[in-house]
C-alpha cells in the first residue's frame, strides 16, 4: 500500500466507527489505518472495486486481530443486492437441506419443526 496521508488516531479515542466523509483517493487507507489503531469499526460509501480489494487484502487480518470490522461499500449502489445476497443466503440455509429436496416435502419435515409457507 502506498505512503501518504496520516489521521490523528487520539482524535478517535472515543469513535467506535469512523466513516470518512471523502472518497478513498487521499485519505481511505489512513481511515483503515487509524480506524485500526484506534479500534474503530470502519464504513465508507466507496465503490473502487480495486480499492475494497487491497483494503481487505492488505488490513483484514489486523482489523480481524483488533476487532474492527471494515465494511466497504456501503453506499445507495451496493447495499440493496449485498443486503438481498445476504438475506436469500440466510434463508436458503434454513429453507433447503440440498439443491434437490425441499424439507417441506420430505417426511421428515414436521418432526423439525418446517411447516407448509401460506
Amino acid at each position: 500500500m502506498a505512503d501518504g496521508p496520516t489521521l490523528s488516531v487520539p482524535s478517535w479515542s472515543a469513535a467506535t466507527c469512523w466513516s470518512p466523509p471523502s472518497g478513498p483517493s487521499l485519505y481511505g487507507e489512513p481511515a483503515v489505518r487509524a480506524a485500526i489503531t484506534a479500534g474503530a469499526h470502519y464504513l465508507d460509501s466507496t465503490g473502487e472495486s480495486q480499492f475494497i480489494r487491497q483494503i481487505f487484502e492488505h488490513y483484514g487480518p489486523g482489523a480481524r486481530a483488533a476487532g474492527c470490522a471494515l465494511l466497504t461499500a456501503f453506499g445507495y449502489d451496493h447495499v440493496p443486492g449485498n443486503l438481498a445476497g445476504a438475506l436469500a443466503l440466510r434463508d436458503a440455509a434454513t429453507a433447503w437441506t440440498s439443491p434437490t429436496s425441499h424439507p417441506e416435502s420430505s417426511p421428515s419435515a414436521a418432526e423439525h419443526g418446517h411447516r407448509p409457507r401460506a
